[in-house]
């Protein structure tokens, strides 16, 4: 629905002036309390342009997750996989590696008890039916070449008692693939993983295989769904991530030729997905992430030269985040409704370029702000928001095409 033009005719303006003022100054409470008018709702009698409210709720949660300490997985001698070790059936790892390390819970079902390392060049192969339940302070940690592959399993982490552990404590069940490792996972399910760690988040690939993937696998209830650290090439395609306890997918750290693509993130404590700290050259697309606590899709600390198209996110506080990030594309992406802004620019963030996205149900559409220039907004289209668009004094050599009305530019 297209929001009225302001009324300019004296006769309109006194038929109408005491209906135009009374939603103008409900509207403006709303603003002022720190929540945005009604989701659908657009805004008649909005202020002309330069009156727009400036007051707007503060993140919910911080930005960041806590900081972790520097001491990464560590598997003892003993619980390490001898080199170019070979496994194709959960009853073959049990039988090399030490004893009651692996143990049958039930037919189908067993129980990793002790961390377990695979060796210099060894390989683990498993395909189910088959559920692998990680006991506390039991984890999966394959690097040094190793190759760790699992189709149609599910991996749970569970307390000494054999239930699910749905709290990320310390010494909650997780696996890593780091050092070069291969990490392979189709059609997998991930239960309860992971917590606030070096490398211990859920399912990990730092510095893994470029060879590495994860396609067609459910992630529930994981501290991150997954995180990619130090990597080339590798492939998060067509999975779906549920109640992540801080993010759902989460490359990180020099990353780089990274396919994202057609998953499902759902219901994330903090960030959907969250690209940071030099993560260039990758393609985010046909991502759905919905009902974020905090935002959507944040791009963080000079992750520059990827492309974002043609996701969609809906339910979250902001949807589209940039932050000291540059040379990005956004294009064909569908963001709201969301409690704040649509889209957020500040900082080292230049030459961004969004293009043909669609906003809509926002306080703000695009806020531009604090230090970000040359950025450029073509041909998108915003709908329903308080105010469209909001490029910010300190943002200079902005640019939008067209003007979409109600903004501040």
């Amino acid at each position: 629905m297209e929001d009225r033009a302001p009324v300019r005719r004296r006769g309109t303006l006194f038929v109408s002036l005491g209906l135009w003022l009374a939603l103008l100054a409900a509207l403006v409470l709303v603003v002022e309390r720190g929540s945005p008018p009604p989701a659908g709702a657009h805004a008649p009698g909005v202020p002309a342009s330069g009156s727009f409210s400036h007051v707007y709720p503060s993140d919910p949660f911080p930005f960041e997750r806590p900081p972790v300490g520097t001491s990464s997985p560590y598997v003892e001698s003993a619980y390490r996989l001898h080199t170019n070790a070979s496994a194709t059936t959960i009853a073959r790892l049990a039988a090399i590696a030490a004893p009651t390390t692996l143990t049958r819970v039930a037919p189908g079902i067993w129980r990793l008890t002790k961390p377990l390392e695979l060796g210099v060049g060894s390989t683990v192969s498993l395909t189910g039916p088959l559920r692998l339940e990680l006991a506390p302070g039991a984890f999966l940690l394959a690097q040094h070449g190793s190759s760790l592959r699992l189709s149609d399993v599910t991996i749970e982490g569970v307390d000494r008692s054999g239930r699910a552990q749905v709290t990320p404590v310390p010494g909650r069940g997780f696996i890593d693939a780091r050092s070069g490792a291969v990490l392979q996972l189709v059609r997998d399910t991930f239960l309860d993983l992971g917590h606030l760690g070096d490398q211990t988040y859920g399912v990990t690939i730092d510095g893994g295989s470029g060879s590495s993937y994860m396609r067609h696998c459910t992630v529930r209830g994981d501290y991150f769904g997954v995180y990619i650290g130090r990597a080339n090439g590798v492939v998060i395609a067509d999975n779906r991530f549920e109640n992540s306890v801080i993010y759902g997918i989460d490359p990180h750290t020099y990353d780089t030729n990274l396919s994202i693509l057609n998953n499902t993130v759902t219901g994330s404590g903090v960030h959907g997905i969250v690209v940071a700290d030099h993560v260039t050259n990758s393609t985010i697309a046909g991502n759905e992430v919905l009902n974020s606590r905090d935002h959507g899709i944040v791009l963080f600390q000079f992750a520059d030269h990827n492309a974002l198209r043609d996701n969609v996110v809906l339910g979250t506080f902001d949807g589209l985040v940039v932050t000291d990030s540059s040379s990005n594309t956004f294009m064909g992406n569908r963001i709201g409704p969301a409690t704040r802004f649509g889209i957020r620019v500040s900082g080292i963030s230049t030459s961004n370029v969004f293009q043909q996205n669609v906003v809509t149900r926002t306080l703000v559409g695009a806020y531009v702000y604090q230090g970000a220039s040359s950025n450029q907004f073509i041909d998108n289209s915003f709908r329903a928001n308080y105010e469209n668009v909001r490029v910010r004094a300190d943002a200079p050599s902005n640019t939008v095409t067209p003007d979409p009305g109600r903004s501040e530019l």
